[in-house]
């Protein structure tokens, strides 16, 4: 299997992740839906590196993958077990017009990376990747401007990062 049939679904499964954000209003899924896309975008350094510097590229996935994967995620768990707040009552930006705004996000990114020449590196199809990362980007800093609770911050921080 290449590595572009095995990127594809990583990239929609973090897309997915995105919306699902966007729509949820229940911190625990939201801390469950982060870590989901931890794991998920540790994976991408051995996948794409993986055959250059393989000792180096699961390193980095392994790190990245127990940070935003297991500890983040448990922190916060924690810090919501100790709060009396279940979920985000009233955003600043409704969840359903976040999600259309994250649509348009989405369509401003795809346009973005069809329209990016960038150098070729490798033989993957790099506009996917760049739409990807950059509606991930524009859907973190969303998710961190828009909400008014401290945790749905942190979290659209950490979807950023």
């Amino acid at each position: 299997m290449s590595d572009g049939a095995v990127m594809e679904p990583i990239l929609v499964v973090l897309l997915v992740t995105d919306f699902l954000l966007l729509g949820s209003s229940r911190f625990r899924t939201c801390i469950k839906l982060v870590s989901v896309q931890g794991v998920v975008l540790g994976i991408l350094p051995a996948l794409l590196h993986g055959a250059e510097n393989p000792v180096r590229a699961w390193l980095l996935a392994a790190g990245s993958i127990v940070l935003k994967g297991v500890v983040f995620p448990w922190l916060l768990l924690r810090i919501l077990r100790e709060t009396p707040v279940r979920r985000e009552a009233q955003p600043f930006v409704g969840h359903n017009l976040s999600i259309l705004l994250g649509v348009a996000m989405l369509v401003f990114s795809l346009w973005v990376g069809s329209t990016l020449v960038l150098p070729a590196t490798t033989q993957l199809d790099t506009s996917l990747l760049v739409s990807a990362g950059l509606a991930t980007l524009l859907i973190g800093l969303f998710l961190t401007i828009s909400r008014r609770t401290a945790l749905s911050q942190v979290l659209g921080y950490i979807v950023v990062e």
